[in-house]
């Protein structure tokens, strides 16, 4: 059974997406004038994939001033040729979020797809087998990597230091007595660990 978790992605760090590709203006629309011209968008499945964070692509839209009137949401598997989301708006507001929800998509979508087919593959073998993530990301990538292997049916290991505690090599050589010192400590503070692994 597929984990089904809403990944939270704040509106400031949506904007700042935007501001890091937009920046001042866009300089080829602005010298085509074509900004202020009706248009419509559609980002489109090539292949067969599982569908991950189309909602902060409809987001975008809405906060680059445009408007969504279609949307697969995350998880969905879709077909070659199928719209993942449809815009309209000005081109202008089209264009400015344009190329961060493509790049957006193709990364969510090919992590969802290929996490889908993993799972597909270890449930063949067995329903008992479970596909955790890692939170091993590039810098500003984890929340986007983590939704997208929830799409494809992967749960998560560990999201960062503060929920488990898991002593690597580099932690005992740093104690005086190595496991004796990590069994110390635990036993110390297990009070304060007791929901904790």
């Amino acid at each position: 059974m597929m984990l089904q978790a809403s990944v939270f992605f704040d509106t400031a760090t949506l904007e700042g997406w935007l501001e890091e590709d937009v920046s001042y203006f866009d300089l080829t629309s602005a010298v085509l004038a074509i900004g202020t011209q009706a248009a419509q968008i559609r980002w489109v499945a090539r292949t067969d994939l599982v569908v991950a964070c189309s909602e902060e692509v409809a987001r975008l839209v809405e906060l680059s001033g445009g408007h969504v009137t279609q949307v697969h949401s995350s998880g969905h598997k879709i077909a070659p040729g199928d719209a993942i989301v449809t815009a309209e708006g000005s081109a202008q507001s089209l264009l400015d979020c344009w190329k961060v929800a493509q790049n957006l998509l193709e990364y969510a979508c090919s992590v969802a797809t290929r996490t889908h087919k993993m799972c597909t593959l270890a449930y063949q073998v067995s329903e008992d087998i479970g596909i955790l993530t890692t939170r091993k990301h590039p810098p500003g990538l984890r929340r986007v990597a983590q939704k997208a292997a929830l799409a494809g049916g992967a749960a998560p290991h560990r999201l960062g230091l503060s929920e488990t505690v898991l002593v690597f090599p580099q932690h005992r050589s740093l104690l005086p007595n190595g496991w004796q010192s990590v069994r110390e400590a635990l036993s110390l503070h297990a009070r304060h660990l007791v929901e904790k692994k």
